[in-house]
């Protein structure tokens, strides 16, 4: 109450601008994985035939989301200690045995659970193993995105993965529409290479962002 009146005079034009700028990379990498999970099932409406979208869908909304936001917490939590080593490669162990764990779980229970809530559609073991491949390279993904988050020297990295993969997602799109219907388990291997390539995109531009920065700290 006894602060002062807030004004526009008070406002620093040039810090502004430069938090606008150092906070770009950020916005965009936030953005980008909104506008992917936001109209996925939308963008899937436009080459999936009925049963496949809902069994999409399904997959979509009660695993996937779940999961991830699960494993956010996480990461989100332990963000800022994921530049230490012990902690980083505890979580990767945490999401590979996850993983494990998953598939186990899944081959004894998924058929007869998924069938058990959602009796309409017949899901088969390997489109659930499938999008569990897909499920947990996002997730890998996720962990690695948020260790890069907190280190400056990667905001560069950060915009080019998040502007590369909403590109990867777009192209993959545009080019399924074109053999629109597509069957169920070919989009999800579709899905998993779409993960994978990106992967392997993150993987060529961290390896040579960290050259650029060893080299710069030597000079």
């Amino acid at each position: 109450l006894n602060s002062p009146i807030v004004s526009l005079e008070h406002v620093k034009r040039h810090e502004l601008k430069l938090i606008t700028i150092k906070s770009f990379p950020y916005f965009i990498n936030n953005t980008s994985g909104l506008l992917i999970y936001g109209i996925f099932i939308s963008v899937s409406s436009m080459f999936l035939e009925p049963i496949a979208l809902a069994k999409l869908a399904i997959l979509h909304a009660i695993i996937f989301t779940n999961l991830y936001q699960g494993f956010e917490l996480v990461f989100r939590t332990l963000q800022t200690r994921l530049n230490e080593s012990k902690i980083f490669k505890r979580l990767v162990i945490l999401v590979a045995v996850g993983f494990i764990f998953w598939l186990v779980i899944t081959n004894i229970f998924g058929k007869s659970l998924l069938f058990l809530f959602f009796p309409t559609y017949d899901f088969s073991s390997r489109e659930i193993y499938l999008y569990s491949i897909f499920m947990f390279l996002e997730y890998f993904y996720l962990l690695y995105t948020s260790k890069i988050q907190m280190l400056h020297n990667y905001s560069s990295l950060l915009l080019k993965i998040s502007l590369i993969k909403l590109s990867l997602f777009l192209i993959f799109s545009i080019v399924l529409t074109f053999y629109s219907p597509i069957e169920f388990t070919a989009y999800l291997i579709s899905l998993m290479y779409f993960s994978g390539l990106l992967s392997a995109c993150f993987i060529y531009l961290y390896i040579k962002e960290n050259t650029q920065n060893l080299i710069r700290r030597a000079q």
